[in-house]
């Protein structure tokens, strides 16, 4: 930093000697020449000494104060405000400094001036005689050395340079050291190191560097001399880069093979990449020579075939040939071939604008790209959606009519041809609302709901939405303009509304609501109890049969142990029950609606002192019962037996196994409804000729063996069937045993009893013959065409 002197205020204080003159001999650098100034001041008088503002000179200026015949000065700096130093401390003292305690040995004091600004010194003389004071300034800068260098073995650099001069002689060397090229102008940007030799040696190097380096002399008054000439150096390296990381492998459809991998570090920096190339896995580096180097951290190989497999594995290297750990990379697979095209792309209209696709799985294709458009000749620039590799369904939601297909993409891009293309309108409104909605109320716990059909021409049907003072339910849906709810409860109100649904499945707004309140007229039975007259007003049924002797007559569906008469609900769950009182008892079933309408029913029981039964009637009306089935088998029995007279069935007619199954599984079903055996055998026969495409000729073979089925399974001889009227036949013989019981006597002498008794008797008997004809009527109508009437 260029330095001048600047106005110097030098003020002579002689402690003693008030007047006394003092010779000041002032040396100050002006135009590049020194001058000597000498003045004699007394105390109080001023000396300037400026330097000429033009002058171009040192980094610094140096104030050397000499004295002489002063046995100690001391001097007092201040700044006199006008910035002459670098602090910037504007009017405050600077600080003292004695410069020395007699004139024989004088002390040098310097003081850095900024350029062009001025310095007062006050200066106090300790001596009554009379001196001279020097104030010199010193520019000079030492001179420039010459400097070589080399690098050892231990990979260390060895500086040497000659020895520098100067009129103040020589105080230290600064040694410059950077990774870029030195020059006067950028070393205080540098490293700097110090030395009091004219030799250097810097072991603190790091290999693979290039380093400059630059030499400058100081001097005693602080002059810097001009940088050396310049020594550069790289220093030997011997450690590899790191391995390659992250490597990114991609196949273009072109049949390009694309590499990038991450940037890898190194002390001195990758010179380059080297990779390695092969059709086989890379399992020795050594042995697969170098394809090819790159400064970049990407590759695009064009030179593969379609159809091979190529391996890569990929080095870094540095400037010194230092070579970093081989990486195998992703193999990568050529493919210029597209997939197959989609030929059964299909859609589904579906509510709230929806559209489901459907599409088969095609062969490599690893993505499938649906596109859509307003033209159908601009598909492929239009929208596109891209779907995953199993994926054979989407649902896109549509906002405006468009043309659809789809492709499948493989790995590599290549795209299949344009699938078949669907021009699809998306429906996102469900039909207009329903209106005219009515109800009609039935006094059977029944409400129909009707209402005009919806002017909407794309209604598929409604749903009905139903509240009993809760939130709407949906309970039921129909295609019809009406719809009777039977799930209502008596004297409750029931809120309607209903809904249109189109046939993708928008709804339309709700109906208005309707609501109304249930009715029940379905008659109650009013039960009396016989032993406490007490009733029971509930919905039930009262079942009677016939007990096993000894035991108590009960009108029950659910036993109970413990009662003489039980009476139970439609359901079978248990009202209450009453005991029998001896001898005859009457029970009264009341039907009852809620307008008080009712209907009287009355059952006589008798309780008999005795453990006999209580149940009166002849023996003659049920033997009716075991006569005609009686009668019924010996039917069979002479049919099988004519059969056989005509026929031998066995040279005519061979069923199979599964067809024996057939027939037996007819018969079975028939005998639920049928118990003529006889047009069983005729109904069956005819149904197994269709099923087994039998010629007709063979109708009479085919009757033949089903009749001997129907008699193996149930002929008179059929133990179950033996065994149900050997339990009858033991009963009646029973009642013929206590026929000078009392029971028999009142009914000879109560012809109202006898004739009550006579009816129940007649009701059993009758029964079988009532059952009978309702199934018979369902076996008409499944085989109308044998069964018929007579």
């Amino acid at each position: 930093m260029k330095r001048g002197i600047f106005l110097i205020f030098i003020v002579i204080l002689l402690i003693s000697f008030v007047n006394a003159e003092v010779l000041v001999n002032i040396k100050t650098y002006a135009d590049d020449n020194f001058s000597d100034q000498k003045t004699v001041f007394k105390e109080g008088d001023f000396v300037y000494v400026s330097a000429d503002n033009g002058v171009s000179c040192c980094e610094s200026t140096i104030a050397n104060l000499i004295y002489e015949g002063f046995p100690q000065i001391n001097v007092d700096l201040y700044d006199n405000g006008d910035n002459f130093d670098d602090d910037e401390d504007d009017g405050f003292f600077r600080g003292r400094f004695q410069l020395g305690l007699n004139s024989n040995n004088p002390n040098n004091f310097y003081v850095n001036v900024a350029d062009n600004k001025q310095l007062l010194i006050y200066i106090a003389l300790t001596s009554l005689s009379t001196g001279n004071l020097n104030i010199e300034t010193d520019y000079t800068k030492p001179t420039t050395v010459s400097l070589s260098g080399n690098l050892n073995d231990n990979n260390n650099i060895e500086l040497n340079f000659d020895i520098s001069t100067d009129n103040y002689g020589i105080d230290n060397y600064i040694i410059y050291r950077s990774n870029q090229v030195l020059n006067e102008q950028n070393k205080n940007n540098a490293e700097k190191f110090y030395t009091n030799a004219n030799f250097y040696l810097d072991g603190n190097t790091v290999g693979g560097n290039t380093y400059y380096y630059g030499i400058s002399a100081v001097d005693n008054t602080g002059n810097i001399g001009l940088i050396s000439n310049i020594f550069e150096v790289l220093t030997e390296d011997d450690i590899a880069p790191n391995s390659v990381s992250n490597i990114y492998i991609e196949t273009k459809k072109s049949g390009e093979i694309y590499l990038n991998w991450n940037n890898v570090s190194d002390n001195i920096g990758v010179e380059e990449y080297i990779i390695y190339k092969h059709t086989q896995p890379i399992l020795d580096h050594d042995q697969v020579p170098e394809y090819i180097r790159t400064d970049k951290t990407n590759f695009s190989d064009i030179n593969s075939n379609d159809g091979i497999i190529y391996y890569y594995a990929i080095s870094a290297i540095d400037a010194f040939n230092n070579k970093g750990e081989i990486i195998e990379s992703p193999y990568a697979i050529v493919d210029i071939n597209p997939p197959e095209t989609i030929n059964d792309f299909s859609a589904e209209i579906k509510s709230g604008g929806n559209i489901d696709f459907k599409w088969s799985l095609v062969n490599d294709a690893k993505s499938y790209v649906l596109y859509y458009s307003p033209s159908s000749s601009n598909l492929f620039n239009g929208n596109k959606i891209v779907l995953n590799e199993n994926q054979t369904s989407y649902t896109f939601n549509a906002n405006q009519t468009n043309y659809y297909a789809i492709v499948g993409v493989d790995i590599v891009g290549n795209a299949a041809d344009l699938s078949n293309n669907l021009y699809l309108i998306p429906d996102a409104s469900g039909p207009n609302s329903i209106t005219d909605l009515r109800i009609e109320v039935y006094e059977n716990l029944l409400m129909k709901l009707l209402w005009t059909k919806s002017n909407s021409s794309d209604v598929s049907y409604y749903q009905i939405y139903r509240s009993n003072g809760g939130n709407f339910n949906l309970i039921d849906s129909t295609d019809k303009l009406y719809y009777k709810d039977e799930d209502i409860v008596n004297e409750k109100s029931y809120v309607y509304y209903i809904v249109g649904v189109d046939e993708v499945g928008n709804k339309g707004p709700i109906s208005t609501n309707i609501s109304a309140i249930a009715i029940d007229s379905q008659i109650n039975l009013e039960i009396t109890y016989p032993a406490t007259g007490s009733t029971i007003n509930k919905d039930i049924t009262v079942v009677s049969g016939i007990t096993e002797i000894g035991s108590e007559v009960e009108i029950i569906n659910k036993v109970d142990g413990s009662t003489n008469i039980a009476f139970v609900d439609n359901s079978g769950n248990f009202l209450g029950h009453s005991n029998l009182y001896l001898g005859l008892n009457k029970i009264e079933v009341i039907a009852r609606d809620k307008n008080k309408n009712f209907k009287n029913l009355s059952l006589l029981i008798r309780k008999k002192y005795d453990n006999s039964s209580i149940v009166n009637g002849s023996k003659s009306q049920l033997n009716n019962i075991i006569d005609e089935m009686n009668k019924k088998n010996i039917q069979l029995e002479d049919e099988l037996s004519k059969q056989n007279s005509i026929v031998n069935k066995s040279n005519f007619l061979k069923l199979s196994d599964d067809q024996k199954n057939r027939m037996e599984y007819l018969i079975k079903g028939n005998l639920k409804y049928e118990t003529d055996l006889i047009r069983i055998a005729d109904g069956v026969s005819e149904r197994l000729l269709d099923e087994f495409d039998l010629p007709f000729e063979q109708y009479e073979l085919l009757r033949l063996e089903v009749l001997e089925t129907i008699t193996q399974l149930y002929s008179i001889n059929n133990p179950q069937v033996r065994d149900k009227l050997q339990r009858i036949d033991e009963f009646f013989k029973l009642i013929d045993e206590n026929k000078n019981n009392n029971l028999i006597n009142f009914a000879n002498n109560n012809t109202s009893f006898l004739f009550v008794m006579f009816v129940v008797l007649i009701l059993v008997g009758i029964l079988y013959y009532v059952k009978r004809d309702n199934k018979q009527k369902k076996l008409r109508d499944f085989h109308p065409k044998r069964f018929k009437l007579r």
